[in-house]
């Protein structure tokens, strides 16, 4: 043992940056990666109609519109992302948006909803 520490221990070393050489272990001493939100509408909704809404990109998230049509993606990390609404009694108008984050929340991501003709059975 030298320095109080077993010799069978690993041994951690502090750095900005590394590489697991010779049996030392080491980490990133980083701050974790910001999360942020995707917020927008969803207009043209019948009563009491929620639809679902997907962002997928870089992670998957998936919400629920509030009774008034809003949404809130959460816990997104920076990146490109693709957010769409699906419900099969709707047809969305944009079909889909776009959405790059990089360092701030990503507001007024907003579809209209056009009702779909009842299906037959």
């Amino acid at each position: 043992m030298r320095s109080g520490i077993p010799k069978n221990r690993p041994r951690v070393l502090r750095l900005g940056a590394c590489l697991a050489v010779a049996g030392l272990l080491c980490y990133l001493d980083a701050a974790p990666l910001p999360r942020h939100e995707i917020t927008g509408r969803v207009s043209g909704l019948g009563v009491p109609h929620y639809v679902v809404v997907r962002a997928s990109g870089r992670q998957n998230h998936t919400t629920t519109t509030h009774a008034d049509g809003v949404y809130i993606l959460r816990g997104l990390r920076p990146g490109t992302y693709t957010v769409r609404p699906v419900d099969r009694r709707y047809r969305f108008s944009p079909t889909f948006h776009t959405v790059a984050i990089t360092n701030h929340d990503v507001h007024e991501v907003d579809f209209v909803a056009h009702p779909l003709p009842p299906r037959r059975r």
